[in-house]
């Protein structure tokens, strides 16, 4: 019985680290030593019917198209602001504070802070 609790427990572990992996251009952002996070969301171009997004950690992202890949190297693409958020709640952010560079249609921007637990 006390191998199998062990195993179950192992396994959900594992299950929990699969899912904390979020990478930005093929760095993992959640092992990073950083507390704060910024989320730069554009609209949905026509062309396409995802959102742009851009994340900065602090490597100067230069605002150029970034691949996100989650749990297994998936890539990941986001609908709407919502989705980027939710996602990132789920791996441990939490929304700090936003703002909006231009008031007619710039992107909106999203300041997220690390969860303390």
């Amino acid at each position: 019985m006390k191998r199998l609790l062990f195993a179950l427990c192992l396994c959900v572990g594992l299950q929990t680290s699969a899912w904390s992996q979020f990478y930005v251009d093929g760095i993992n952002v959640q092992e990073l030593d950083i507390e704060y996070l910024g989320v730069n969301v554009h609209g949905q171009s026509l062309l396409s019917k995802y959102t742009r997004v851009i994340i900065d950690y602090g490597q100067n992202p230069a605002f150029k198209k970034q691949d996100f890949m989650g749990p297994n190297r998936r890539e990941i693409q986001f609908h709407s602001e919502m989705d980027v958020l939710n996602f990132l709640y789920k791996l441990g952010w939490e929304l700090d504070h936003v703002y909006q560079a231009d008031l007619d249609d710039g992107p909106t921007n999203f300041i997220l802070r690390r969860k303390k637990e």
